[in-house]
């Protein structure tokens, strides 16, 4: 609990990132112009890899890096890890029986981001997604009781989804008015899960860091 407590630490005293991370995962309404939605796609391709690679700085007390050199140094890796999780997800739950299809891509959602523990920060921290993968994995399979708290912060996001309908927290641009009006509760939901989101990365790195590299490759043999 005391290295949940740190971790929120660190993440809040970058509000600046946490606020980068929830405008990058704003949910938009189909009401806004395709140019606005490719924009913003792309600025999330880049944002989200290049601050969890700031974070990971923060943990290893690196000098910080531009955001665009964070991406180059491990965009690529990071979203090679995120579609062998995510993409199989999402091929099951189009394939599914259509009254099954969201309960599939839930579950599986779910699924995928507990198996993730691990993986993302070692993505960072290791540089490699094949020993990021399974030494994350190995690490979680003999750890589950004392990373149930990470657990729990894993499906936070994914619960938090299923009990808010997306109509409540999607950013409407289709005039002034309607952004003015959806704004703050789509801002405020985002900067929460970005925030767990976070702490959850910088907890499990943290706990990573605790373990000597040569144990961390055992956990995987």
């Amino acid at each position: 609990m005391q290295m949940l407590v740190r971790s929120a630490r660190t993440v809040l005293d970058s509000p600046l990132l946490v606020l980068l991370m929830a405008c990058t995962t704003l949910y938009v309404t189909c009401h806004s112009t395709p140019l606005f939605l490719w924009i913003s796609l792309v600025v999330s391709i880049i944002l989200t890899p290049a601050i969890y690679g700031r974070f990971a700085q923060v943990m290893t007390n690196e000098r910080p890096s531009a955001l665009f050199r964070l991406f180059a140094r491990h965009g690529f890796n990071f979203y090679v890890v995120v579609a062998l999780f995510f993409v199989p997800v999402v091929i099951t739950a189009f394939w599914a029986r259509k009254d099954l299809a969201t309960a599939v891509m839930n579950i599986g959602f779910a699924v995928a981001q507990v198996l993730l523990i691990y993986i993302l920060p070692g993505v960072f921290l290791m540089r490699s997604p094949v020993e990021a993968i399974t030494s994350g994995l190995a690490f979680l399979g003999k750890n589950v009781l004392p990373s149930l708290p990470l657990i729990g912060l894993a499906l936070f996001n994914p619960l938090l989804h299923l009990a808010i309908p997306s109509a409540w927290i999607a950013l409407d641009l289709s005039s002034v008015r309607a952004a003015a009006r959806t704004l703050p509760l789509a801002l405020l939901y985002n900067i929460a899960l970005s925030a767990v989101t976070l702490t959850l990365f910088v907890a499990a790195g943290r706990t990573l860091r605790g373990i000597p590299h040569d144990e961390r490759s055992s956990n995987a043999n």
